[in-house]
């Protein structure tokens, strides 16, 4: 038994029809292919999945943290990246099932801890076993937090954080990709994982084809597994020169899409701002009108003003005599109230001669009684005597 090599294998991903393409692989959503054993798709193991599929889970984090995307040119961003973990077949051999998933566990904690720290970061992983050698597919999205002065404004000096897009913030260039499989092979070490690193000089993206041919290379050239393995490496070439086919023209197909699409959206946008400018110049003749109506309601209400003004001006006048005739009639008023209370007086005096007159005149009454009762007396005693002097002889 030769090397046990690590593998990590990575592909950038800059269009809607490659992610859709790497979902539809990934999950088995694709037509059937040469290589793929579908009687075993069904042991295949998602690790992580969203609810989502990929773009509309890509787009939710584009709503979400508000983060540039160039769609189209050279400086195109790279929405996602798609990570195989794998290893040279021999490795698998005397592994169990659960011992495999969590070599792939260990793959994707290695992943995040040291590159893709952010909080969703991760679309997918998927285990395939339906294959001739198991491997794990891991899609990311490379989003990178950065620090943002504020140069202006109420919090001007203070620092923001921010959620951007950069892949190249995360890897780097070619020595960045050399270290990625340095840190895998050091910590699957440390994690008692016995694997070799493969020699600096190779791509990463072709260590497991450049192990397969190695594989091939040891075996007897007439032995049925040999051709069995040169077969399956003739159909991996031709499904890879394929996709490779099929990606270049989605993704033309979607730069082409994409100018259609702005094309549109100019072509709308032009038709309305047309609409908007009709719009506006509806709105201004009718607010003229408007405008010369209130003036002319305006007017009509000034004149309305101006005689309910003289009208008020009479009024006062009218006002001003009443109360000028007010102030005669409270002076009327007092003489009325002192000639009332002198009839007051006198009536009070006259009663007052009255009751004393009565008073008066009823003592006189009860004199003249008295004076009348000694005239009777008297002429009772002058008849006596008068009698008896008669009778005398």
């Amino acid at each position: 038994m030769g090397k046990i090599f690590n593998i990590v294998r990575m592909k950038k991903v800059k269009t809607c029809a490659h992610l859709r393409n790497v979902e539809n692989h990934n999950k088995r959503q694709e037509k059937k292919l040469s290589n793929v054993d579908y009687s075993k798709t069904q042991q295949n193991v998602e690790l992580i999945k969203k609810e989502q599929n990929f773009n509309d889970y890509f787009e939710s984090l584009r709503d979400k943290h508000k983060f540039k995307v160039i769609e189209t040119g050279k400086n195109q961003t790279v929405k996602a990246v798609e990570f195989v973990f794998s290893a040279s077949p021999d490795f698998f051999k005397d592994k169990t099932r659960n011992e495999i998933i969590e070599y792939f566990k260990d793959n994707i904690r290695i992943l995040k801890s040291n590159y893709y720290k952010e909080k969703g970061s991760i679309i997918s992983a998927v285990i395939h076993f339906d294959e001739t050698t198991p491997h794990c597919h891991v899609v990311v999205v490379p989003l990178v937090k950065r620090k943002k002065l504020i140069k202006r404004g109420k919090f001007k000096g203070q620092e923001i954080e921010k959620i951007v897009l950069s892949q190249k913030e995360i890897l780097g260039g070619v020595r960045a990709l050399n270290n990625l499989q340095d840190v895998f092979n050091k910590e699957l070490n440390n994690k008692a994982w016995k694997v070799d690193r493969g020699v600096k000089t190779e791509r990463a993206t072709h260590t497991e084809l450049k192990e397969f041919y190695k594989d091939i290379k040891n075996l007897p050239k007439n032995t049925k597994r040999a051709e069995k393995l040169r077969n399956e490496i003739k159909e991996l070439k031709n499904d890879k020169l394929k996709i490779f086919k099929i990606d270049r023209i989605l993704d033309i197909s979607e730069q082409s899409l994409a100018m259609s699409r702005t094309l549109i959206l100019l072509k709308r946008e032009k038709e309305q701002l047309k609409e908007l400018n009709e719009a506006q110049q509806r709105i201004t003749k009718k607010r003229i009108g408007n405008r010369d109506e209130k003036i002319k309601g305006l007017k009509l209400t000034i004149l309305e003003l101006k005689n309910e003004n003289s009208q008020l001006k009479n009024d006062n006048n009218f006002f001003n005599s009443i109360f000028e005739q007010l102030k005669k009639f409270n002076l009327l008023e007092k003489v009325m109230q002192k000639l009332q209370q002198l009839q007051k007086q006198q009536k009070k005096q006259l009663q007052e001669q009255e009751t004393n007159f009565l008073i008066e005149l009823n003592e006189k009454m009860k004199q003249s009684n008295k004076y009348n009762k000694q005239e009777l007396e008297l002429n009772k005693n002058v008849q006596k005597m008068i009698i008896d002097h008669q009778k005398r002889p």
